[in-house]
């Protein structure tokens, strides 16, 4: 469900999950690092990649067109298989910026207005505003400014869809979503945005988003090893990475979703990307895009704030400065990336790895950093230890805790020691009723759906259930110390 600070890609959780808020990185001057920075480079990443337990990961680092450090390590999660450059990763919300350029073309190619309501091209579209749903706009998909909410985009997301048609079914579905503000009024970074153009872009086009993105993006980009489809993404070597039990990777139980590509499910490899940052700074597929209209395409359409900006499903730093950045994150619930370009300095970069967890997000972007500074003769930022999964080991001694009670419970019921009958009635329906609204809670503070939760943080969820459970049991038994102890054994 999902990138991160995609920008907001917030698993919040009540017991705490305050994540997905990237760090944009670290402007880069111009120069070519000396080649005894490559030594740097790598040994920095290794040890960012033992630290984190990363399993799977590829990095390219360009400069001018040219690769200057490239290399992989790892394997995949099913079948354990050897990473290398070509090997495709799911790419996350990086996916956004390639659906943003498929519309871009088709722009071009005046088969889309940016300004166009969405209706015109999708006659059935509708959300639960009719009025809205008359107006919202391809510009205003493109920016998050169309009034859907975080939230519906990940009620939407990692729900493990495989036919082709789950783009138009995903796209039906938000006919009873409300929306957050008017079309046109704020921001809010959405997946359903980008799902609803993929729909558009199978619209106008007559063909699936999959064979499209092939035929039309892909191919001409010279990305050889991208799919927008599961069964063509495992044909050019992609598999599944790992999830992250505390801390540690566990294979993913979650299905590649053909539903979400237009927004997170696109897989690509590092030099696939490669051709793609090319692409972004003139150097690569001349002609796909005019220089004007490629120049639209890596422009700013609206302001988040005084120094990011948001286009195209691309995110932009600083524009028209020196130290001017073109971005985004990519995470999914077994995979993490992250791209950037500077097009004023030459430099480019991309970082695959294939382990997640909600609150692990935020570790990427400080290798990302670090990478840059290195690249420009720095210093590279502090490579963050893996932190003790405090909120996890809380919840096993909250549970531990509740085992021990209801085990010296059921001896006291068995031995007739039971006091204070009404204490144990009032706790009993207490721990009752917490245990029913404990999950709505959480749902409720996260602003995620519980799939979503149990996707991006397995471990907590499976703890959180787990919780859930001994208050149940603990609950029953002092409901039934307090209604089956024979009154004369029940002293005040």
């Amino acid at each position: 469900m999902g990138d991160r600070r995609m920008l907001k890609k917030k698993l919040v959780s009540s017991v705490v999950i305050l994540i997905l808020l990237l760090i944009i990185c670290m402007p880069a001057t111009a120069g070519k690092p000396a080649p005894n920075k490559i030594q740097q480079i790598d040994h920095y990443a290794e040890a960012f990649f033992k630290e984190q337990r990363i399993p799977g990961a590829s990095i390219a680092l360009v400069h001018n067109g040219k690769m200057y450090y490239s290399k992989a390590w790892g394997v995949t999660g099913a079948h354990e298989k050897p990473i290398t450059l070509q090997t495709p990763f799911i790419i996350g919300s990086i996916s956004k910026s390639l659906t943003g350029l498929a519309i871009a073309k088709l722009i071009q190619d005046k088969k889309i207005q940016l300004n166009a309501p969405v209706k015109h091209y999708l006659s059935w579209f509708r959300v639960k505003d009719q009025e809205a749903s008359e107006h919202m706009t391809i510009k205003q998909l493109l920016d998050h400014t169309s009034g859907l909410s975080y939230e519906s985009g990940l009620v939407i997301a990692d729900k493990g869809e495989r036919d082709i048609g789950a783009i138009k079914r995903d796209v039906k579905t938000l006919a009873n979503v409300t929306l957050i503000a008017k079309p046109g009024v704020k921001y809010q970074y959405s997946n359903t945005n980008f799902l609803i153009l993929g729909a558009v872009i199978q619209a106008v086009t007559h063909t699936s988003f999959s064979r499209y993105m092939s035929e039309e993006v892909f191919r001409p980009l010279g990305m050889t090893h991208a799919a927008a489809e599961q069964k063509t993404a495992e044909k050019k070597g992609y598999l599944p990475g790992y999830q992250s039990w505390f801390g540690y990777p566990k294979k993913t139980v979650i299905a590649y979703d053909n539903g979400g590509t237009p927004y997170e499910y696109i897989a690509a490899s590092a030099l696939d990307l490669v051709q793609y940052m090319n692409f972004l700074q003139g150097m690569n597929a001349v002609g796909y895009l005019t220089p004007e209209n490629l120049k639209k395409y890596t422009s700013p359409l609206y302001k988040i704030d005084p120094d990011e900006y948001y286009g195209f499903g691309l995110r932009v730093s600083y524009p028209g400065a020196k130290e001017e950045v073109v971005w985004h994150s990519g995470t999914t619930p077994d995979a993490h990336a992250e791209f950037f370009v500077y097009p004023h300095t030459g430099w480019s970069g991309v970082i695959l790895t294939n382990k997640n967890h909600a609150e692990e997000e935020s570790t990427l972007p400080f290798l990302k950093r670090g990478l840059i500074r290195l690249m420009n003769g720095q210093e590279p930022v502090s490579i963050p230890t893996k932190p003790a999964p405090a909120i996890q080991l809380i919840m096993v001694a909250l549970c531990v805790m509740l085992l021990v009670v209801t085990v010296y419970l059921i001896l006291k019921i068995r031995a007739r020691l039971i006091r204070k009958k009404w204490t144990c009635r009032i706790t009993g329906i207490s721990l009752g009723v917490l245990s029913i609204i404990v999950i709505p809670l959480y749902i409720r503070n996260s602003e995620a759906p519980w799939h979503s939760i149990k996707a991006f943080a397995p471990d907590l969820a499976f703890l959180i259930q787990l919780l859930v459970t001994c208050l149940a049991i603990t609950a029953l038994v002092l409901l039934l110390a307090s209604f089956t102890v024979k009154k004369n054994m029940i002293f005040k």
